[in-house]
């Protein structure tokens, strides 16, 4: 006889065969095209396998939830809603799609490798588009993007920068550092500082590494590393080294 303790969570909108469209927008552009009957915040699952292509442009729609399930598309368009993210992980029969002019900030392409046209101008704060080993490859020549976004294996990596202080400084023995203070960020991102001369310290708070402190030398001058660790896989770390003469 055995027992297992099970914890688990409750999905409150959850209704056998259907999805949950929370967005009201979303729910009668679905009407429209004749997906859907109903205001009721849900569209039964049997009507969305057969969808293959779906404009839902300027549609005023701000929360694609749901659009996930659509998982026999092939076209679609969302240009010209507002929005800071959509679902397209499931999406991977996509060859067409069109999200200029979203606002978008985040986006992850990584299992949709067969978009031969995709449209993303007109998103200016969309920096990164995380993409498979194939687009990062090659490009599709049928993309058109602004200039400030790039393709990566892996996006929100970790940064570091140095935003006060210099990074080689001269001192005299019992002379106090010019404190330095370095900005690091990237989801799950440690920061780490080498060994450093005595009577240093580092404080970590809110993304913030400071280095202050008088150092006592023991040699002639003397170096050290801050570097980051962890964070999301396929990215690079990055590091910087002080010198004190």
């Amino acid at each position: 006889m055995f027992q297992f303790d099970v914890e688990g969570e409750r999905v409150e909108n959850y209704q056998p065969n259907k999805t949950f469209i929370p967005d009201q927008n979303f729910e009668q552009a679905l009407i429209d095209g004749g997906y859907d009957t109903t205001i009721d915040t849900y569209i039964d699952d049997s009507s969305m396998l057969g969808v293959t292509q779906l404009d839902l442009s300027n549609r005023q729609i701000t929360d694609f939830t749901g659009l996930e399930e659509f998982v026999n598309l092939t076209d679609l368009n969302l240009s010209g809603n507002a929005v800071t993210s959509v679902p397209l992980v499931n999406l991977n029969k996509l060859t067409t799609l069109n999200l200029s002019n979203t606002g978008l900030t985040e986006l992850d392409l990584s299992q949709n490798s067969n978009i031969t046209s995709l449209d993303l101008s007109g998103n200016t704060g969309l920096s990164c588009v995380k993409v498979s080993q194939q687009i990062y490859q090659q490009v599709p020549s049928g993309w058109i993007y602004d200039s400030t976004t790039s393709f990566e294996l892996e996006c929100d990596c970790p940064t570091l920068s140095l935003t006060s202080g210099a990074p080689i400084q001269e001192l005299c023995d019992g002379d106090a550092m010019q404190s330095l203070v370095y900005d690091f960020g990237g989801t799950g991102t440690t920061i780490n500082v080498g060994t450093m001369p005595s009577g240093l310290q580092s404080s970590i708070s809110s993304g913030t590494l400071t280095i202050s402190g008088t150092p006592v030398f023991t040699n002639n001058d003397y170096s050290f590393s801050v570097f980051t660790t962890d964070g999301n896989a396929n990215c690079s770390q990055v590091s910087q080294t002080d010198y004190f003469e």
